[in-house]
């Protein structure tokens, strides 16, 4: 299913004008994304110029629009990661048929409630039919992989700096819409009678931690906790508690423990206490009550677009973009990564009350505003109580994407046009073995040697040593 090696060759007058049903007097192209901020795949940022007499004739019509347009990536091996995991596949459907059919539900206030969505123009999937591709299968572009988006830059959006964090203003602006998609997808379940998502939409399902990608994943993952037990070592001793708990917790079948924390039929609570270090005395209420809902699966900073009021200058609107990890999983997974992943370890312990509530108030408003019921067992006590053992999970992936924040960027390139940028930016893509360990190979590339990374680690190992998690 993968794309030639110049993906970007297709982007020409004859596809754009297909693509936007007008004719175009020009248009310009290049790389849509910092590097380092996009990791699997590659985005072209277009600009299109409509023609004058087109614009004329059709008032609604602005004389230019700005696309991206998301691509395959070079590299070989993410090349076949993606063909693996269906990932790519997995947004174009998530774009076209699910989002649309959850802001449906609401009548009104959808900017409060609603799931913010750059327009979404199509796409292709190489063996599928998709929208640009429907009228003339045989059209040049039908042997490339690729998604078409508003370039939301072009209303003033804007991604924050993946090393610094998210404020307080951001983080509570990204919890609502977390709870929002959250919210709506389980009540589109009860609307449609579906126990599972799954029922309807297959495709939203796990793929990133299946057991046939076990064999890749495991000396990845081992990777990223070798080094930071090393670090934990060197900071406290290799005799001190807090290092030989995070030992004994990596020394488990950690993939095993994340498939747990995401299996699309909920999680197992008395499983998932038992690897708290403190143990709630209590019995686990509702502990068979799964609270399974759609979750984005890669909710992180380099994943959402912010705007502003012009006169405040505050955050006013957040769109959560990259949906090829979707899945029904537990909501809180979704929350934990979110939080766990953009939100600095100090501002994280100190307002992690006002963000739970926000959410849990957010969640209980949309299915009280479209008269269904939370899931069974949604009180604000039992929601704190999940959240606690939901840290474990966080904890493990905290791993991964400290990793991730802190890792050097790819060489920018100072040639504007698409191909030479691809190119010198992808330039890691020769003697590929194509799978899970060579596609993320880069990211452990120069990470150890950044003290940012190592204060991150310290930092978060010690909170959650702190609390009784681990």
């Amino acid at each position: 299913m993968s794309s030639n090696q110049n993906s970007n060759k297709f982007i020409n007058k004859e596809f754009l004008q297909h693509l936007l049903g007008h004719p175009i007097a020009s248009f310009t192209c290049g790389i849509g994304t910092k590097p380092g901020d996009n990791y699997l795949s590659t985005i072209y940022s277009v600009k299109v110029v409509l023609s004058d007499e087109d614009s004329k004739n059709d008032n609604s019509c602005s004389l230019s629009k700005s696309i991206l347009i998301k691509c395959y990536p070079e590299n070989v091996a993410k090349q076949e990661f993606l063909d693996n995991t269906s990932m790519f596949s997995t947004e174009f459907l998530i774009y076209d048929q699910f989002l649309p059919s959850l802001n449906q539900l609401l009548s009104s206030e959808k900017s409060k409630f609603g799931v913010n969505v750059a327009e979404f123009y199509g796409g292709n999937i190489i063996g599928s039919n998709a929208k640009t591709t429907l009228s003339n299968p045989t059209e040049p572009w039908n042997s490339e992989n690729f998604l078409v988006l508003e370039d939301l830059r072009s209303k003033g959006y804007k991604m924050l700096d993946r090393r610094k964090g998210l404020d307080l203003e951001h983080s509570l602006l990204t919890i609502k819409q977390l709870a929002n998609l959250h919210a709506l997808s389980w009540v589109h379940k009860q609307r449609n009678g579906l126990k599972f998502l799954l029922e309807k939409y297959p495709y939203m399902k796990d793929v990133m931690y299946k057991k046939e990608n076990e064999e890749g994943w495991r000396p990845v993952l081992e990777s990223f906790n070798r080094n930071a037990l090393e670090v934990i070592g060197q900071e406290f001793g290799t005799d001190s508690d807090i290092f030989l708990k995070l030992e004994a917790l990596f020394s488990k079948n950690v993939m095993a423990i994340l498939r747990m924390f995401l299996s699309g039929k909920g999680i197992d609570e008395r499983e998932a206490e038992s690897l708290l270090r403190i143990k709630p005395n209590e019995p686990i209420p509702h502990a068979e009550d799964q609270w399974l809902v759609a979750t984005h699966g890669d909710c992180w900073i380099n994943n959402l677009l912010f705007s502003y009021d012009d006169e405040t200058t505050k955050p006013k609107s957040v769109v959560i973009v990259d949906h090829q990890t979707f899945r029904e999983a537990c909501l809180t997974t979704d929350l934990a990564f979110f939080i766990y992943s953009s939100i600095q370890t100090p501002l994280r312990k100190q307002s992690i009350q006002t963000l739970l509530r926000t959410y849990f108030d957010q969640f209980v408003e949309i299915c009280e505003k479209l008269g269904e019921k939370p899931p069974a067992g949604f009180t604000y006590p039992n929601f704190e109580r999940r959240w606690r053992r939901v840290r474990v999970f966080a904890l493990l992936r905290s791993m991964d994407f400290i990793t991730f924040l802190h890792k050097p960027d790819e060489p920018e390139s100072e040639d504007s046009q698409c191909d030479k940028e691809t190119n010198e930016i992808m330039n890691d893509n020769e003697e590929n073995s194509g799978d899970i360990q060579d596609a993320y190979a880069s990211v452990l590339k120069g990470v150890q040697n950044n003290p940012e990374w190592r204060n991150a680690i310290i930092e978060t190992v010690k909170v959650e040593y702190d609390d009784g998690i681990l």
